[in-house]
């Protein structure tokens, strides 16, 4: 309770069946011209003790697991409902600010730890629709969040320009989605396709590399251990090294935009937030427990 509210207004954007909302986003006009980006992560490492009960269960399930129709959460739900980024209320969060010129270039970041007032869950099959690849920056008739949507997906190219991954080929992939429709003692399986790499998708993921990028960057010049994922030639691997991620064309890359999701972010959220405060990290370098957790969650997420 004790954390600011931000002053903006959030928006997520997930599948119909997310529940663990890690990541929101913002916009706002600057007085200056500029605007200010902000990318909302959930933060479940302000109120999970470390060793405590519900610390060792993350360390214990390192993920969820998702399968047709359902899906065991790493976090217990009542823990869930704590910390996702749900709409209607302000949660616990790690925000990254942007400051973007009008040619989207970014001129400065920072990070804080607050509450997020969070407006709308928007949900991928409602917005779709509206925000597609035929309508995407394009004069069309107004829809909600069009304005934060169009100006995000621009930014997003720049983004992707800038890694060197603009003219790249793209495939078209379908995802399918499984659910299980239940009515009494019927089950009725659905498989729901879509195309990978909507407008939608890359705005996310843009915004995920960038902030992870970047939090990487500070963690490694902070000198506080973290948990990478490099690529040379070969296959991404997990480690305690801040190397380049040759398939993303990032300098350094790791995972802390999924805490509520995976073990990874999880841990690399408490550095941050401890390197952000100016406390002693739980985890130092050369630290046998976070060789232990890399070894762990490679093992366990393999498997799932």
């Amino acid at each position: 309770e004790e954390l600011p509210i931000a002053d903006v207004k959030a928006f997520s954007i997930d599948d119909a069946t997310t529940t663990e909302i890690d990541d929101a986003f913002s916009l706002q006009k600057l007085k200056n011209g500029n605007w200010q980006v902000g990318v909302h992560i959930a933060a479940p490492v302000l109120g999970i003790a470390p060793g405590s009960n519900l610390d060792q269960v993350v360390l214990d399930r390192l993920s969820t697991v998702y399968f047709p129709g359902d899906k065991i959460t790493m976090l217990p739900d009542d823990a869930v409902e704590v910390f996702t980024l749900e709409e209607g209320a302000a949660r616990p969060a790690v925000s990254m600010y942007l400051e973007v010129s009008l040619g989207f270039d970014i001129l400065s970041y920072r990070s804080v730890i607050e509450r997020v007032p969070v407006v709308a869950n928007l949900r991928h099959h409602d917005i779709e629709p509206y925000f597609n690849e035929e309508t995407a920056g394009q004069d069309v008739p107004d829809y909600a969040w069009k304005d934060e949507l169009n100006f995000l997906w621009h930014f997003a190219g720049a983004l992707e320009g800038r890694r060197g991954k603009a003219d790249q080929p793209q495939q078209t992939r379908m995802d399918y989605n499984f659910y299980i429709d239940r009515d009494g003692e019927s089950e009725k399986v659905r498989i729901v396709p879509r195309k990978r790499g909507a407008p939608m998708d890359k705005l996310v993921a843009e915004l995920m590399i960038l902030v992870n990028s970047q939090w990487g960057k500070e963690l490694r010049d902070a000198q506080i251990a973290g948990i990478y994922r490099s690529q040379g030639g070969g296959r991404v691997r997990l480690s305690t090294q801040a190397t380049a991620h040759a398939g993303l064309g990032v300098e350094c890359y790791m995972w802390s935009s999924s805490p509520l999701r995976r073990a990874v972010d999880y841990i690399n959220q408490q550095q941050l937030v401890a390197m952000l405060r100016g406390e002693k990290p739980r985890y130092q370098k050369n630290d046998a427990e976070l060789f232990t957790a890399i070894s762990s969650f490679d093992t366990a997420y393999s498997a799932y």
